[in-house]
């Protein structure tokens, strides 16, 4: 596909009129935008999405299901999320990061169901809450200050 200049604004690989094989988006002459793989008509492998030439966002496909890991980047290039997914669902540890690159925050997911710790996290690295959730329900919230451990029983939905 061209725009009114002649430049190409998007490039697929079609067989039998379906996807299969590379799909690419330009932003601007030769910067990218979008870059897909599909087999058959559904996505496979890794996708990424750019934002002026640079990799904004990454994930990875199955099958046409969300499934392994996707990246956040920031505008330094550093990752800001890191999440796993398999099946479509979050599941296994989600991680969130400062500009610097110091972990913000974690959270435990089991097909797409809060199950685990979630800690939050000071620019030093220290625990500042930790929430341990069973199939979502909030079951006990750790806050520390000054170093101590103030446990609080909970029992909440998310």
């Amino acid at each position: 596909m061209f725009d009114r200049d002649g430049w190409i604004t998007q490039r697929a690989t079609f067989h039998g009129g379906v996807l299969d094989g590379e799909f690419v988006q330009y932003e601007a002459p030769d910067v990218m935008s979008v870059l897909q793989r599909y087999v058959k008509g559904k996505l496979e492998g890794q996708s990424l999405f750019f934002e002026k030439g640079r990799v904004r966002l990454a994930m990875q496909y199955r099958d046409g299901v969300q499934d392994g890991e996707t990246v956040i980047f920031g505008d330094n290039g550093k990752a800001t999320m890191k999440a796993e997914y398999k099946a479509g669902k979050l599941d296994g540890l989600s991680s969130w990061y400062r500009p610097d690159g110091t972990l913000r925050r974690t959270s435990e997911y089991v097909m797409g169901t809060l199950d685990g710790d979630s800690g939050e996290y000071d620019e030093k690295g220290r625990v500042k809450e930790r929430l341990t959730y069973r199939d979502d329900e909030l079951i006990e919230r750790v806050a520390y200050k000054e170093g101590k451990a103030v446990r609080e029983p909970a029992g909440t939905k998310r």
